[in-house]
């Protein structure tokens, strides 16, 4: 073979291992974390430390991007339409995921199929509040008074889809009680308007109302899930009274537009199962009021579909439809 013929050979090979590199080498370039939600907001804290580690184990820049609007579904059309390249990816929370979709038939694009699931992160139930001038002290009390009161009781929200709203709908469906919700722009007018006493109750994350309870300028009924929260320790959890399984919790993951390679979706998976398994992260975590409660892929999947069928069924019966 002359000299010619072993170049090309060689070169040959060169190319052969070059192509076949990018998917081995992910990440190949640095990737955007779009957060359908403003700055500051409790997804968007998250989703910063979740970045950070994520650059660190990746050794790319990790960019989180804001694209809130639309009840989250700017951002989270957004990441549905974008490139399977794994570079652009989504942390996102029930809201957009579930929630909206329950609700909006028109939304552009469609869960489950839209996205490739990576990782669910945790979980966090609400706390129904209520303002100090509201005459009870505890979740049957609230019922009794909203059914004595039809619709006087003020239910703020921080828009009308969100998840919160549809809580509050899904209280009214299981206790029978009628209430009128008040949408904010954003969770922040409504709890200023609960501090202030110009609405009476309010589905508000532990983290963000524990302060405000402890300077005694609220009262909290319940935590609307399992069990009691460790930022609200004297407070009662729904299941511990006559009203288990009333529950109004939500949740964050990171996910991908569909087609990511297989891959792609298991390196970003073990980056994730690591970060979670940190103790000083989980505990980062824990501090801001998350439950962390890993999924991964096939059963983070099925997860989205059981909590879209509950708000499904929800939607039906409250007939909360919008279009």
């Amino acid at each position: 073979m002359n000299k010619s013929l072993l170049f090309l050979a060689a070169l040959l090979t060169c190319f052969q291992q070059v192509s076949a590199a990018p998917i081995s080498e992910y990440p190949v370039r640095n990737l955007r974390l779009v957060v359908p939600f403003a700055p500051g907001a409790i997804n968007d804290n998250i989703a910063r430390l979740v970045s950070e580690r994520l650059a660190t184990s990746l050794g790319r820049t990790v960019i989180v991007e804001n694209k809130p609007g639309a009840g989250s579904q700017i951002g989270t059309a957004f990441v549905a339409k974008a490139a399977p390249t794994g570079e652009t990816l989504l942390f996102g929370a029930a809201d957009g995921l579930t929630v909206l979709p329950a609700i909006k038939p028109s939304l552009s694009y469609s869960v489950p199929d839209s996205f490739s699931f990576i990782t669910r992160v945790g979980t966090g139930p609400f706390a129904l509040v209520v303002s100090n001038a509201l005459p009870v002290n505890n979740f049957e009390e609230f019922v009794a008074y909203a059914k004595a009161n039809p619709k006087a009781v003020r239910h703020g929200t921080p828009g009308n889809g969100s998840s919160t709203h549809m809580g509050g709908a899904l209280i009214e469906q299981e206790t029978g009680i009628q209430i009128t919700h008040v949408h904010y722009q954003g969770m922040a007018g409504a709890v200023n308007d609960l501090l202030a006493g110009h609405i009476d109750a309010a589905l508000v994350s532990a983290p963000t109302i524990a302060p405000h309870v402890r300077a005694g300028k609220v009262k909290v009924l319940a935590v609307m899930g399992p069990q009691r929260h460790k930022l609200l320790p004297e407070v009662p959890s729904i299941d511990e009274g006559s009203r288990k399984g009333l529950h109004v919790i939500g949740w964050w993951g990171l996910l991908g537009p569909v087609g990511l390679p297989s891959d792609v979706v298991e390196r970003l998976h073990k980056e994730m199962s690591t970060m979670l398994e940190d103790k000083g992260f989980r505990t980062l975590l824990e501090e801001r009021g998350i439950e962390v409660a890993p999924l991964g892929g096939k059963a983070f999947r099925q997860f989205v579909v059981d909590d879209l069928r509950k708000w499904k069924s929800l939607s039906q019966r409250a007939k909360l439809i919008l279009d």
